[in-house]
């Protein structure tokens, strides 16, 4: 019973550390959670985004479209 307490309160602890350390302590001139952002925001990830949008949105044309001709 008190093992299960100390090693969950152990696996938390271990979490929050982990969390603080993404959005906290830098990797070189950014934290984890700036190196992510910082990529995600670029522009070539926002292009691709949108060409995955778009190809997603030909996909469900194609098959509704399919649907309606049987």
């Amino acid at each position: 019973m008190i093992r299960k307490i100390v090693v969950t309160a152990l696996e938390v602890f271990v979490i929050l550390l982990a969390t603080y350390a993404f959005f906290f302590l830098p990797v070189g001139r950014r934290t984890p959670y700036g190196h992510i952002s910082a990529i995600l925001t670029s522009k070539p990830a926002v292009e691709a985004a949108e060409d995955v949008g778009v190809a997603g949105r030909d996909i469900k044309d194609k098959v509704v479209n399919g649907m309606e001709g049987d």
